[in-house]
């Protein structure tokens, strides 16, 4: 290299990341130095000893060899053991990996984001710390001490512009070196003064017991320190690290301490605890409120029950009744809020106690069950039920609540289809899942609706849907006992809510095979039923086994024909568009080719398309068009199934 080259001040930036290179050698180009990139510690290191470079800026996480191994490797030879080195980091920016850093070697630390006047700021004095380095190899000693003082006061001025302060105290804890003050007064001002010279007495004894303690044990100490200052109108916070500096035979000679002020992220947590405390109480006064108003207004909608009653025997005028009918719907909508109120205002004040008890969960489902079927027939949909017989333990009060607001919410969103409700054994306990065919849950909304006063395709805030509190009855109630609440939901497709149950041993799961089923006719049969939405599957499968048939599930056709492969169906039910672009026509061609007999199809399918008919015909394959009733499907099986000659 050509001396013009070697006089031009050299900068060595380190990242893995190009964007990151790029941006800091904008930052540097102002300073006049040449700047060398390298993408990875091996490179860096090859560099260093291909040139001299007065700063070094390494970021502190890179793969392979992260930032504290190329400073260790760095200061491990003599050529490069005197570069400066500046940790830029984001992740690694907090006290103990700045420790981690002073330890390997570094001499500070930049935070990303970079504030450009602190990276200038900085560059610049250690550029003219080496400049001053090579000006000391040619300069008389006087004048090398002359340059090493003004760095010295750049060097200061530079580490004045962060947080950290550095000192030195001696066995009787007064300042014997102090490279930064923000405790109100020049270093120079503190160089040979004691504890309580410095700051006001407790604070002073408090310093102090830190610093025996660190004296007499010979080890480190990090504490939070609150200090106030005899130069400072305020109390200040610092993260505190002393370490004993020990002398050849062991003993400790001095204390060395770096305090990094905390003082806006103290203040900071403070003002959130308020800002936390605050918002309790005024949850607290709305509990309150809740509780207080919903057990007011009992009293007179029980006396207006009871008027509507007596005036509903002395009216005598036939064209009355329909308005009386109508004031009887509105009392019972406005009971049913109240009562709602007063379980939410219960649970959130924290009055309700739980009294756990062992019974059978699965009789207690189908007595709901059996309860809320009306419901869902004036609503033109069918509530199914698949248990087993169960012990649980856990408060039956409580957890029949949850379970009639999951399927009361299941009903009053669902249009078509209906809702299941089934027991699912997963080892050491059982789920609860209560399965819907409603709208779903978009993603981003599936945390909000467990809100209180939260509802979907409800702006119009029609009170016969409801008020909003029915998911936050069942999520406060679950947490009050301990169960897991689980929500799987695909907007269009329906949502499941999962409550996860103990389930104690005694009972023995009855033959489901010989099971009759609802429609009161038990049915016999192995279907293969290739579905790829997992909550139609769960709930066509629920609702096929609960009618007495053996069901395989498959999601696609890969999947269908291993199944099928030695254990031959006797029907396949299957979706028409499956994943991977095979359609249900295809694969039931494909497993029709494998089976030894003519096995029966019935294609289910939201499109109305001719060309899917026709081809349908050809195959000989039944196609029910969604949405259809589950009853009509199951009575198509069983036709299917009576004609079919099976072997």
């Amino acid at each position: 290299m050509s001396g013009k080259q070697d006089d031009k001040l050299k900068i060595l930036i380190v990242d893995d990341q190009r964007a990151n290179l790029r941006a800091l050698r904008q930052l540097l180009d102002s300073h006049g130095a040449e700047v060398l990139e390298a993408e990875s510690g091996n490179v860096a290191l090859a560099l260093a000893v291909e040139h001299d470079f007065a700063l070094a800026l390494v970021d502190v996480n890179m793969p392979v060899m992260d930032g504290y191994e190329v400073v260790e490797l760095l200061h491990g030879e003599s050529r490069t053991r005197t570069v400066p080195v500046i940790f830029v980091t984001a992740a690694y920016a907090d006290e103990t990996h700045r420790l981690q850093g002073y330890r390997a070697g570094a001499v500070d630390y930049i935070e990303k984001p970079i504030e450009p006047l602190i990276l200038h700021t900085k560059v610049r004095i250690f550029l003219d710390l080496y400049s001053h380095r090579q000006q000391l190899q040619r300069a008389t000693k006087a004048l090398a001490e002359q340059a090493l003082r003004e760095s010295e006061r750049n060097f200061r001025l530079a580490m004045s512009a962060g947080q950290t302060v550095a000192f030195r105290l001696d066995r009787e804890f007064r300042y014997t070196w102090v490279h930064s003050s923000k405790v109100g007064a020049d270093p120079a001002m503190l160089m040979g003064k004691a504890l309580d010279d410095v700051f006001e007495a407790g604070a002073a004894d408090r310093l102090r017991e830190i610093y025996r303690t660190v004296w007499a044990h010979k080890k480190p100490l990090r504490r939070d320190v609150a200090v106030r200052s005899r130069f400072m109108p305020h109390e200040q916070h610092f993260d505190l690290v002393v370490e004993p500096v020990l002398n050849w035979q062991g003993q400790v000679e001095a204390l060395a301490c770096a305090a990094y002020e905390v003082t806006d992220r103290v203040q900071a947590q403070r003002a959130a605890e308020c800002a936390r405390a605050e918002a309790e109480r005024a949850n607290d006064a709305k509990t309150r409120f809740l509780a207080a108003a919903s057990h007011d207004l009992r009293q007179p909608v029980q006396a207006q029950r009871l008027l509507l009653h007596l005036l509903t025997r002395r009216v005598v005028d036939p064209s009355m009744l329909p308005v009386l009918e109508t004031m009887g719907e509105a009392l019972d909508s406005t009971e049913r809020m109240l009562g709602k109120l007063m379980e939410f205002a219960a649970l959130e004040s924290g009055k309700v106690t739980v009294s756990r008890q062992t019974f059978r969960v699965d009789e207690m489902v189908r007595r709901i069950a059996e309860e809320m079927t009306s419901e869902a027939r004036k609503n033109g949909l069918e509530l199914r039920v698949r248990v087993f017989p169960c012990l649980t333990d856990t408060d039956p009060v409580l957890l029949e609540r949850i379970i009639r607001n999951l399927l009361s919410n299941a009903l009053r969103y669902t249009i078509l289809g209906g809702a299941l409700i089934a027991l699912r054994r997963r080892r050491d306990h059982v789920m609860l899942v209560v399965y819907d065919t409603g709208s779903g849950v978009p993603a981003e909304m599936q945390i909000a609706i467990f809100e209180e006063f939260r509802q979907l395709a409800n702006p119009e805030r029609d009170r016969a849907k409801g008020m909003g509190l029915g998911l936050a009855i069942v999520t406060r109630t679950a947490d009050l006992l301990g169960h897991r609440l689980v929500l799987r939901s695909r907007e269009g497709r329906g949502s499941a809510f999962s409550v996860e149950l103990p389930c104690l041993e005694g009972l023995d799961e009855p033959d489901l095979a010989a099971k009759p089923d609802a429609f009161g006719t038990l049915h016999r049969g192995r279907i293969l039923l290739v579905e790829d939405d997992w909550l139609q599957a769960k709930a066509l499968e629920a609702i096929l086994v609960d009618a007495g048939f053996q069901v395989v599930t498959a999601a696609d056709a890969g999947k269908a024909l291993q199944a099928a492969d030695g254990n031959d169906p006797d029907l396949i039910l299957s979706d028409y568009r499956l994943p991977d672009a095979v359609s249900g026509l295809t694969m039931i061609r494909m497993l029709r080719k494998l089976q030894s007999h003519a096995v029966p199809a019935i294609l289910i399918t939201g499109d109305t398309q001719a060309a899917i008919a026709e081809e349908a015909a050809h195959e000989g394959c039944t196609i029910v068009h969604k949405p259809y009733l589950p009853r009509d499907l199951v009575e198509m099986i069983s036709r299917q199934l009576e004609i079919v000659d099976r072997p």
